[in-house]
């Protein structure tokens, strides 16, 4: 508001340069969170020029008590999102779970939002021929190396939350049995809008043993898309 009536030039710059950046991404590419860095410049300035023409107006005494008392909200918010991304992200706590758990080389299937295990060569390669466009750059890096380079436990993986191969899913029960897979890392709530493939996971689990669950449900907001973990569950598959 206070750009706009104060220097309007600036105002309709800014506005029109934050409209176009966010349809480019909204239209014509896909939208990331990490995308958003590129209009926090913008939004500073916006802000921090708010925040000054409101010093101007409020006596300085009560403008420290009221700036003090909003910074506590986000302050606040944060030390619990922190605390809760520490403790209670079933991802975390599945991948140290099998770090310590299983054997190295063990054929495992993941598929839950935004979750992957540390991979082999020969499982990224087997994970390309699925779906190319499943890889991301870091397995790129770790077909690269003999070892993990920060440590963690390698498993002959399949990290499905990115492939996108509706005949592989349709099969995926004689899948397994065909390649020995021994365990399934499954969020079974992920995603709701593929009921047909969810079907096939549920055929997958349905003789299969419950190992190790992951995560709660939190009693009074449920977080989720891709931020904390939903519960999920590691099952031992069927031997063939």
């Amino acid at each position: 508001i206070f750009t706009y009536t104060k220097a309007g030039n600036f105002f309709w710059t800014a506005l029109i340069y934050l409209f176009s950046y966010a349809g480019i991404f909204y239209f014509m590419f896909h939208y990331e969170q990490r995308f958003t860095i590129y209009v926090f410049p913008i939004l500073a300035i916006l802000a921090g020029y708010g925040l000054y023409s409101i010093t101007e107006l409020l006596p300085r005494k009560t403008f420290a008590i009221v700036f003090t008392s909003l910074l506590l909200i986000p302050f606040a918010v944060s030390l619990r999102l922190d605390w809760l991304a520490l403790k209670n992200d079933s991802r975390i706590q599945a991948r140290k779970w099998a770090e310590s758990n299983l054997q190295t080389n063990t054929k495992i299937m993941v598929y839950a939002e935004m979750t992957r295990f540390a991979s082999t060569k020969e499982a990224i390669a087997e994970q390309q021929a699925l779906d190319l466009s499943s890889l991301r750059q870091i397995d790129y890096a770790e077909s690269n190396f003999a070892e993990n380079p920060h440590g963690y436990a390698s498993f002959h993986v399949l990290n499905l939350y990115s492939v996108d191969n509706d005949d592989f899913y349709k099969n995926i029960a004689d899948y397994a049995k065909i390649n020995d897979y021994k365990y399934l890392f499954l969020d079974p709530a992920y995603p709701s809008s593929k009921k047909a493939r969810t079907d096939q996971l549920k055929e997958l689990i349905k003789n299969a043993v419950l190992v190790k669950s992951f995560g709660d449900t939190q009693k009074e907001y449920f977080l989720r898309d891709g931020n904390f973990g939903n519960p999920s569950g590691l099952f031992k598959l069927k031997p063939t």
